[in-house]
């Protein structure tokens, strides 16, 4: 099932879901565990004048698949290199949405918001068709990277980067192959 954090929460609440993976919890409320590091990235058409100056920044293949590690050397940008250009954005209520207006705070940036969507993978298409730029996941820049109409971009922030977590309901009966799949899915992960 597919929604924004708000709604999914509510549902793993009224127990409607038996687990959730997502980003943020109240922790009197659900037990989330964390399984990924994520990076949040700029996806940015290849098209856009923006890129002449800053593509010798943008990561390639091998710097996508290192951030997080040890031979991460990745180069950062400001996001006021980007101020002027047209932005698509998550629709409020999605964790997305939420960082994305902490990074533009964190610059004193208002974005020109070309439209709102309700998923990543929605925005992360637009891009791809030249409509504006898009915060993304390196998960989802990783998956996608053999893509040649977008450059991705590390944003220097202190709010790009977010952990993925699996989360139960407190105090509810978690069944044994709910536990197995968030086991396996640390273990992926290394968590």
């Amino acid at each position: 099932f597919e929604s924004n954090s708000i709604k999914l929460q509510e549902k793993l609440l009224n127990e409607e879901v038996d687990t959730l993976i997502d980003y943020d919890f109240d922790e009197k409320l659900f037990d989330a565990f964390p399984i990924k590091k994520e990076n949040i990235l700029l996806a940015v058409p290849k098209e856009f004048p923006v890129n002449e100056k800053l593509k010798d920044k943008a990561l390639n293949e091998s710097e996508l698949h290192l951030l997080n590690t040890a031979e991460d050397k990745a180069s950062l940008v400001s996001l006021s290199d980007f101020g002027k250009e047209r932005f698509i954005l998550l629709k409020q209520g999605n964790n997305m949405r939420k960082v994305s207006c902490k990074i533009c705070e964190e610059y004193g940036m208002t974005p020109h918001i070309v439209v709102e969507v309700d998923q990543l993978l929605t925005a992360f298409n637009m891009a791809m068709a030249g409509m504006g730029i898009t915060f993304v996941t390196d998960t989802l820049a990783n998956a996608t990277v053999k893509n040649d109409k977008l450059y991705f971009y590390r944003i220097k922030s202190e709010h790009s980067q977010r952990t993925l977590y699996i989360a139960n309901k407190k105090k509810k009966y978690v069944r044994p192959v709910v536990s197995e799949f968030v086991k396996v899915a640390r273990q992926i992960y290394g968590f």
